[in-house]
């Protein structure tokens, strides 16, 4: 964002930006009411769908870059320089307008407009800043750092090797490494989260700088750049591309209109890869323009009313194959209000998609206070810093079966987790964009599991390859069951981009291999893990059998330094799931029992027990005894 480009701000040289908010708006009543989009639209999917405010309005007060994480949680950066985020967590039916919100940990640094990306690790990258200085002053930082969202903790990370990075555009590339931008000059830059390390890669092409660019990634892995500084600013414009493979920006075609100005403040609208393989650039005037990737040309797109432009403005493609942008008065910059356009690239057509009444209040600010975010249910947000209402949209209309991923196989690994196998695993493009102010791509698999009774709960994914249109690439994610999730037959189905495959039904149900059990120095331990169990521990003489749900051993130990008192010391963690465990003639000196997360049931019969320790943990538990001898009972968190 340049700094001639903010309301009355005086002029700066190249690089330099200046920031304003619009003022808070109240919100009337009549927001809780959702509201239909009445545009008509050619073509074979109408981008008609209603609007509905979130039920529970942000409690950070206005929102900055939203990010979806891999379990299906939404993090949201709150307004202005700051490190507050909060999470947004669906309801038990996978939707968000009945979330529920919470605080997670603030970031070390405060931060505006800078690049991120979510990494396979299910972590989120942040780096730069545009505005991170003492009380929120422009510095364009270069340090950055690492949210995991499992240990709840953010990590700095080694600074971008320049002493400025701020805002530049950054993309997660197939490898797995982040293609970074810079700002002063044409030199970009790889980092390596499995090393914590910078590499410089391929300068690119016209001594073009990155800063305010948007980069879009291809099917074949690189990267495609509108030359903002290196484009006349009439007649034809330049553009290019990264191409990881031998780590160089090489040239792609003119392009038949200018899409920026000096006079626009060099700013740049949203980018996005169609289902039909082509890019569409929204630019900071009114023109728009396509990217044929196979024949590496650009044709001239519809054109936005005259004087409307998005000078920095989010956009998201929507499941239906849609592209929906914001735009505002572009000369002079980020004039209120905003417009909401929709895409059809069926008919090549740009039409208003405005809505009257209360969301054409949401919109008055100028367009880039706002940002989108697609979710795993098809839906779309859009937030604004302005206020902590954010609007969720449902599109109309079904995604094109190619459009979906596919499962081929889920199969349990030994430590827990499950692998799901198929193609198309990470969509067909990004998700949202905004420019290299916000990034918020969301082409990465999320799994659902949806129980019997139509309960929905978001698995957490790692270990996907990064890439969009991948095609009938047979790729793989690792997912890791929910807290609390009871075994069982589910339907499973992968998302990407809110557009989701074919369920596969599959059971969750324990198995001996959830269980571990060792006997050393006179104490068993029993350790259960993330699904429901349903075990049986029996003592037959000097021998402990162990029983899964439907008779089947899991463990029979001799006791070979069994006590000469006939009494042992027991530790049992159930783990997640809704658990269930007997003990039928166990003599026990000391158990100590760990029921965890889920409705839980311990029982002793024909047991003697000197002492007991019993937690039930959360969810409803139940202890019986049946002709059972308890010396000391320690009970807590049980009924």
């Amino acid at each position: 964002m340049r700094s001639n480009a903010r309301m009355s701000f005086p002029s700066a040289p190249p690089g330099c930006h200046a920031i304003f908010f619009a003022p808070p708006r109240r919100v009337p009543l009549i927001w809780a009411v959702a509201v239909m989009l009445g545009m008509t639209m050619s073509g074979p999917v109408r981008a008609a769908g209603v609007w509905t405010p979130l039920a529970n309005t942000n409690p950070a007060g206005g929102c900055g870059t939203m990010m979806l994480l891999t379990d299906g949680t939404v993090i949201v950066q709150g307004p202005g320089t700051t490190s507050t985020w909060k999470r947004l967590t669906p309801d038990s039916s996978g939707n968000y307008i009945h979330g529920t919100w919470s605080s997670i940990a603030s970031m070390g640094t405060a931060r505006l407009y800078f690049g991120s990306n979510v990494l396979p690790s299910g972590k989120v990258f942040v780096i730069g800043g545009e505005y991170s200085g003492s009380s929120g002053a422009q510095n364009f930082a270069n340090t950055g750092e690492i949210y995991d969202p499992v240990a709840n903790t953010w990590t700095p990370i080694a600074s971008f090797p320049q002493t400025e990075f701020g805002d530049d555009p950054t993309v997660l590339l197939p490898s797995g490494k982040i293609l970074c931008g810079y700002l002063q000059n044409n030199k970009t830059y790889l980092y390596d989260p499995a090393t914590n390390t910078w590499t410089q890669t391929g300068s690119k092409l016209r001594s073009d700088a990155s800063d305010e660019e948007t980069w879009v990634l291809l099917p074949n892995g690189s990267v495609l750049s509108y030359d903002i500084f290196s484009s006349p600013e009439t007649g034809q414009g330049n553009a290019q591309r990264y191409v990881p493979s031998s780590a160089s920006w090489v040239d792609a075609g003119k392009v038949p209109v200018p899409l920026t100005s000096a006079a626009l403040g060099f700013e740049m609208g949203p980018a996005t890869l169609l289902p039909n393989g082509s890019v569409f650039q929204v630019g900071a005037n009114n023109n728009t323009v396509l990217y044929n990737p196979s024949t590496n040309t650009w044709t001239q797109g519809p054109s936005l009313p005259t004087g409307m432009g998005s000078d920095d403005a989010p956009g998201a493609m929507l499941p239906n194959g849609h592209f929906l942008f914001l735009a505002d008065t572009s000369s002079p910059n980020f004039t209120p209000p905003s417009k909401l356009y929709d895409y059809d690239y069926t008919t090549n057509t740009v039409s208003d998609a405005t809505v009257a009444g209360a969301f054409t209040s949401f919109i008055s600010g100028p367009a880039f206070i706002y940002r989108m975010l697609v979710l795993p249910n098809g839906h779309m947000l859009l937030g604004s810093a302005d206020t902590g209402i954010i609007w969720d949209y449902a599109p109309t209309g079904t995604p094109l079966s190619s459009w979906a991923p596919t499962i081929s196989s889920i199969t349990k690994n030994v430590n827990g987790s499950y692998t799901l196998t198929g193609t198309q695993l990470t969509g067909i493009s990004q998700g949202a964009s905004y420019g290299d102010d916000a990034e918020m791509d969301t082409n990465y698999p999320i799994v659902r599991l949806t129980a019997s009774n139509g309960t929905v709960k978001y698995a957490r994914t790692t270990n996907w390859t990064p890439g969009v249109a991948t095609g009938s690439l047979v790729t793989s994610v690792q997912f890791n069951l929910p807290s609390g999730t009871v075994g069982g037959t589910y339907q499973v189905a992968v998302i990407a981009n809110g557009i989701a495959s074919a369920a596969k039904s599959f059971n969750f149900s324990a198995s001996p291999g959830d269980v571990t059990a060792s006997f050393s120095a006179g104490t068993l331990t029993l350790t259960g893990g993330v699904n429901s169990e349903s075990l049986t521990v029996t003592q037959q003489g000097s021998n402990l059998k162990i029983e899964g749900a439907n008779g089947t051993t899991i463990n029979q130990m001799p006791f070979i330094t069994y006590p000469s008192s006939g009494q042992f010391i027991l530790s049992v963690n159930l783990g997640d799931g809704d658990d269930a465990i007997s003990f039928i003639a166990v003599h026990v000196s000391t158990a100590t029992i760990h029921l965890g997360p889920g409705a839980d049931k311990a029982a002793f019969t024909l047991s003697n027990l000197t002492t007991l320790n019993i937690d039930g943990g959360t969810g409803t538990d139940v202890f019986l005894k049946t002709s059972t001898t308890i010396g000391t009972y320690n009970p807590s968190n049980l009924p």
